[in-house]
């Protein structure tokens, strides 16, 4: 039986990995969206908080995604998003604990089979990457509403194509977290003795 402080500090590492690594990955690495004359891009960092908030916790997933995202306002570009880091800290964090408990609730019964989980897996992540792109609304509308000046193309043009493309973002990234989460779910020992079964 595993104790309570050994979960907390596994809880404790994979946050502090996985964190790292989704704050690397959206540094340096973005794809841009066709059709948008550059100004849309895709970064695989909602992967990471997709697959961890399903296969250890969906606090954790939810932490990972708060953390590195928060940390990617701050530095990016200069600095010239650090006012979205504490908006980007509950998003993410709530897109995490969305995907991980509904992933939860629709696994609680059925086959524990490739295929369920996969369609279980995106439908849940999908879920949480739509909320995601909804919630950026808000600091969308701080920003380009109260900021005369600062959106191109008319402040509420640019609310809604920054909702498009964070909708893409988090159907790409759920699409791939759920690839990726149907190999590792069932690796043995890999995360089962930590992963939290109760909703």
């Amino acid at each position: 039986m595993i104790s309570k402080n050994s979960k907390l500090i596994f809880n404790m590492v994979i946050t502090s990995i996985f964190a790292a690594l989704s704050f690397v990955v959206t540094m340096y690495i973005a794809i841009p969206i066709p059709g948008t004359s550059g100004a849309g891009y895709l970064n695989l960092s909602d992967v990471f908080i997709f697959i961890i908030a399903a296969l250890v916790n969906p606090l954790v997933g939810g932490l990972v995604g708060g953390i590195s995202g928060m940390l990617s306002d701050v530095f990016a570009a200069g600095g010239t998003y650090v006012f979205f880091a504490p908006f980007t800290l509950m998003i993410k964090f709530i897109e995490g604990i969305v995907a991980g408990y509904l992933f939860r609730a629709l696994t609680a019964k059925g086959k524990e089979t490739k295929v369920n989980y996969f369609w279980k897996s995106l439908v849940s992540f999908v879920v949480g990457g739509l909320i995601m792109a909804a919630l950026y609304m808000i600091p969308d509308y701080i920003t380009y509403v109260f900021i005369p000046g600062e959106a191109p193309g008319g402040s509420y043009t640019f609310i809604f194509f920054d909702l498009g493309v964070n909708s893409i973002q988090g159907i790409f990234n759920a699409v791939l977290g759920s690839l990726i989460f149907v190999g590792l779910y069932k690796i043995p020992g890999l995360t089962s003795r930590f992963r939290e079964k109760e909703l």
